[in-house]
């Protein structure tokens, strides 16, 4: 046990385990557990910052690993991931089989890990069949604050620590409530994605993008296909082990496999036909407005920003208007009028935007 535990995680672990809490000194809390009619009292730091800090952890560890009768590493390393989901890539061929990968296999996996996390998370902010240009700001913090977690021995085994939104995030307000499951969710998406992209024919391919849901976009596949690298490359297993401080949703996916003689072709070939795929920039969006703002950019111009409900993608948008436009949507506020406004959708900060809107209308209510 090499790194230090937060004090924020160690707490929370000991809440789910049924520990109560008591003060005893200034720089020290009590804990106390029931354990089948017996109590036992154990002693906590009350922060990270005292002397011995670790040497008391460690010892604390030593009597919970006694009463759980659990090992002490499985332990720490339990309480070290509240906090984060848990992806664990393993990768198996000729040239892992003594744990270690050649380097620059190693550079180039790991880049495409990054690629395979940061476009799923895209497609979980607005699906695609593929992403050019600027990537989407929320999938570009998330990745940022993944972490590479140790690696394991046998074959060759990479851990990257998912946060969830609340480990990284300071505030989530009401409108960026899905940002809190981001990690999360891009993670069940690349497993499930994976496990059916197992299932599709790609004999046809105008069939294909009839009945394909985008769960993979062009960016991922390609990234996957990078990572086995060729015919006969890697082979990779994803495990995904889900944070124990929160109760997990049901039917969360926990593995998948991909072999690279078998899949290599079809991920290229996923990846081709994504890449033809023309999707419309602009979309039409309807909803009711929620709230009217002016922002003064100078002592002379400001803008007018509104904020609209939007039913269809279970979230506030906000976009600026011309004058004439914000008359009608003043008069929309005051009636709560329906609306509808064509633009391009977009991410900026923790919000949807919608860029160059055009044909602001109101919609008779029935």
């Amino acid at each position: 046990m090499t790194y230090k535990l937060r004090l924020e995680s160690l707490k929370k672990y000991l809440l789910n385990k049924s520990w109560n809490f008591f003060s005893f000194t200034e720089k020290l809390s009590k804990i106390s557990l029931v354990i089948e009619e017996e109590k036992f009292e154990l002693i906590i730091p009350n922060s990270e910052e005292m002397l011995d800090y670790n040497s008391r952890i460690k010892d604390l560890i030593c009597s919970l690993s006694f009463l759980e009768e659990r090992n002490q590493t499985e332990i720490y390393e339990e309480i070290r991931n509240i906090g984060f989901d848990l992806m664990k890539f393993r990768f198996v061929a000729k040239q892992t089989k003594a744990g270690t990968i050649p380097l620059t296999d190693f550079v180039g996996v790991l880049n495409n890990v990054r690629n395979l996390i940061t476009y799923s998370a895209c497609s979980e902010i607005e699906p695609r069949s593929q992403y050019r240009g600027k990537l989407f700001s929320d999938a570009k913090e998330l990745v940022e604050n993944c972490e590479f977690a140790q690696t394991e021995a046998g074959s060759f085994v990479i851990s990257i620590r998912v946060p969830l939104g609340k480990t990284y995030i300071s505030k989530i307000d009401e409108d960026n409530d899905y940002l809190r499951d981001l990690g999360r969710k891009t993670i069940t998406r690349i497993i499930d994605g994976i496990n059916d992209a197992e299932q599709l024919s790609l004999d046809d391919e105008a069939e294909f993008r009839q009945s394909y849901d985008k769960k993979l976009n062009k960016n991922v596949c390609e990234a996957i296909s990078r990572i086995l690298i060729k015919e006969e490359g890697f082979d990779v297993e994803i495990n995904a082990k889900w944070d124990s401080s929160i109760k997990p949703e049901k039917d969360l996916p926990k593995h998948s496999k991909i072999q690279s003689k078998m899949h290599f072709i079809k991920f290229n070939k996923m990846a081709t036909y994504l890449k033809k795929i023309h999707e419309p920039e602009e979309i039409t969006i309807y909803g009711t407005i929620k709230k009217l703002q002016r922002q003064e950019m100078d002592s002379e111009s400001e803008k007018k920003l509104i904020t609209i409900d939007v039913p269809s993608l279970k979230r506030n948008v906000y976009l600026y208007l011309k004058e004439d436009d914000h008359k009608s949507a003043c008069n929309a506020y005051r009636d709560s009028s329906k609306v509808k406004v064509t633009g391009k959708l977009n991410k900026k900060t923790q919000h949807w935007f919608l860029d160059n809107p055009t044909n602001f209308n109101l919609i008779n209510n029935q």
